[in-house]
């Protein structure tokens, strides 16, 4: 699969087994937004997905098992060589959904990627966060239904879910909501609203002492990874630049893109008052890196 866009930026799901009068969600995010039913004997599955790609590839169906996906991933050659005899599947959702085939909840460890995901398996729903959490994800759990969100403010006219669900922390102002904690998937039981909590990455705690030229090496070395691994010739960018991180990722970034890289520099308020300046550059593919 070529690098591209996510198919997804977002979703809210719903799965419930009464039928019941299904939530209106609301997102703050723009973009265009496809809907996805499904009904068994058992319950009701409803997906909303905010998507910049194509809508189709941010969910897959396969042996009983649905699954969403927001986000992208970054490995996704590794992931192809943990699936022999396999074709090839044609999209990141169809990929993910194959490696839970095969590994259950575990798959999430192996993916690097920003991404939220829903596998709803009967009555089983399993929700997961990348290790870093960058693509948000909300639930709101009761005996019988399940939310998830990718904003809170989609399920803000939800009703409310049980106080407690493992793996996750309340939301203030919205009795019921929770945010799953970054490296977890939880295991939901979708009958009696039971979750278990599973842990697939945790930052390492080590202090590592090196020469400063090591240290820069090493700091460069990782940059040129991550980058590598989200950019191709033709994917458009846009970055936002309030210091030298950003900076070094847009020089990065520049010498794989084959057109201009837009950016997005904050100015900060002087000190005595004042709103924020927002300046829009221009990136040129020849400027020098870090």
């Amino acid at each position: 699969m070529a690098q591209n866009l996510p198919a997804a930026t977002g979703f809210f799901a719903e799965i419930r087994q009464d039928g019941g009068r299904p939530v209106a969600p609301v997102f703050a995010s723009l973009g265009s937004q496809a809907e996805l039913r499904e009904r068994t004997a058992d319950q009701h599955l409803r997906a909303v997905l905010l998507h910049s790609g194509t809508p189709a590839d941010a969910h897959a169906r396969a042996q009983g098992r649905t699954l969403v996906l927001a986000g992208e991933l970054y490995n996704q050659d590794e992931l192809f060589q943990l699936l022999p005899g396999h074709n090839l599947p044609s999209s990141g959702a169809a990929l993910v959904l194959a490696l839970f085939d095969r590994y259950d909840v575990h798959a999430f460890r192996l993916i690097n990627g920003r991404f939220a995901a829903l596998v709803a398996d009967g009555g089983r729903i399993v929700l997961a966060t990348d290790h870093a959490g960058s693509v948000p994800l909300y639930v709101s759990v009761a005996p019988g239904r399940v939310l998830a969100a990718t904003e809170a403010k989609a399920l803000r006219t939800a009703p409310a879910g049980q106080s407690v669900v493992a793996g996750t922390r309340p939301v203030r102002r919205l009795p019921g909501t929770h945010q799953v904690q970054a490296g977890t998937v939880l295991d939901i039981n979708a009958d009696t609203g039971n979750c278990a909590a599973h842990r697939t990455w945790a930052p390492q705690l080590a202090r590592r002492v090196m020469r400063e030229d090591e240290a820069v090496e090493k700091v460069r070395q990782v940059l040129e990874s991550a980058v590598r691994a989200r950019v191709s010739p033709d994917t458009p960018l846009v970055v936002l630049s309030g210091g030298i991180d950003s900076s070094s990722v847009a020089a990065l970034a520049a010498r794989r893109s084959s057109g201009r890289i837009d950016t997005i520099s904050v100015t900060p308020p002087p000190p005595e008052g004042g709103g924020f300046s927002l300046c829009r550059l221009g990136f040129a593919t020849d400027q020098p890196g870090p």
